[in-house]
């Protein structure tokens, strides 16, 4: 079936510092995130909106439209900020919130694309308390006079290949008059983000791939195979240029858990995932391999094989050669490499 996109507004959120509540006063902290839902589900509700998922602390909707998702946004701001005028500094909320309009897939009562990811990388440099919007939510809302919005300029986002023009939503005119152009950008500098210079700025296009552990379908005493078939495919795709791959010690931590793959690449910042399993048999390996791009939600490649035992390594350049090749990128020179012909779809 046709994997059918659709452009919707988007919206992500979260609430600062979260962990650190956690670990001081976890009864605390969990009131708290009660009394944040109770606050924020009714107000996205109200404007067209609905809750895609909770992702922890962080929300994840839609809206129908982009004035709601705007309307939302600074509704909940307001209403945080007069919540914590009445609060002391350690019971005070404050939440970042990011919003896109793009093209999404919707699958299994939830979103995914590169629009989603990148939605989430605008929420990624807000400001706590605030609101950062794309350029197509602002040209979208700009001309309400009841808006109020300064333009950040062309931001560099976290695993995004080019800067994106992205603005602040204020939420009333006290508030926008409260802060200069020169203020905003030392916020942002302070923080580390990078604002540049569009003239002067190349782009260069850099992949994420996350290698999850390769699970282990045979004995206790096979593991040590899957463990080192996983580590040193790792390190194949990490000598790979323009290429960001997370180490074996990030993606350790989701060896047999049982989460949705979409949820483990956005916890590892990738868009796209090497997954599958290893089966030895006397002298043979037969090992099955699929590469998945959760922008699409979709496998984009899969293969199975059937070799000797003490060949297995040789399979990771049958893995790099194909996945690199259908990604247009050039292959590193390898030591060796197994025929086609011991490759079955």
């Amino acid at each position: 079936k046709e994997v059918q996109s659709i452009l919707t507004p988007i919206m992500f959120t979260d609430l600062v510092n979260y962990s650190n509540m956690v670990a001081k006063n976890e009864k605390a902290a969990l009131s708290l995130l009660e009394e944040h839902n109770e606050i924020i589900f009714p107000i996205i509700k109200a404007n067209d909106g609905k809750i895609i998922k909770l992702i922890g602390d962080a929300i994840f909707a839609r809206f129908k439209s982009p004035l709601g998702s705007v309307q939302s946004a600074v509704e909940i701001q307001s209403k945080l900020k007069e919540r914590n005028s009445k609060n002391s500094k350690d019971e005070r909320m404050q939440i970042r919130i990011g919003l896109h309009t793009g093209e999404v897939v919707e699958k299994d009562d939830d979103l995914f694309g590169h629009d989603v990811n990148l939605c989430s990388r605008i929420k990624g440099v807000s400001q706590p308390g605030s609101i950062t919007i794309s350029e197509e939510i602002y040209t979208s809302v700009s001309a309400e006079e009841a808006l109020f919005h300064r333009k950040i300029g062309h931001v560099k986002l976290k695993n995004i290949p080019d800067p994106k023009i992205l603005y602040k939503t204020y939420i009333d005119s006290f508030d926008f008059d409260g802060e200069s152009d020169k203020e905003l950008y030392n916020s942002f500098e302070e923080k580390g983000i990078e604002i540049v210079d569009i003239e002067k700025y190349e782009s260069q296009q850099i992949r994420s791939i996350g290698v999850l552990y390769f699970t282990n379908l045979g004995t206790e005493e096979d593991e040590y195979h899957s463990h080192n078939f996983t580590k040193d495919l790792i390190e194949d795709f990490q000598s790979v240029k323009k290429m960001r791959v997370p180490s074996l010690n990030d993606i350790s931590k989701y060896k047999n858990q049982d989460q949705p793959l979409s949820e483990i690449a956005r916890k590892l910042q990738v868009n796209q995932l090497i997954w599958g399993s290893l089966f030895i048999k006397a002298d043979k390996a037969s090992i099955n391999v699929e590469f998945l791009d959760t922008d699409l939600g979709k496998t984009l490649w899969s293969q199975s094989c059937e070799i000797d035992v003490n060949t297995i390594t040789h399979v990771h350049n049958q893995i790099l050669e194909n996945i690199l090749g259908l990604l247009g990128l050039e292959i590193p020179e390898k030591k060796g490499r197994i025929p086609n012909s011991d490759w079955m779809v």
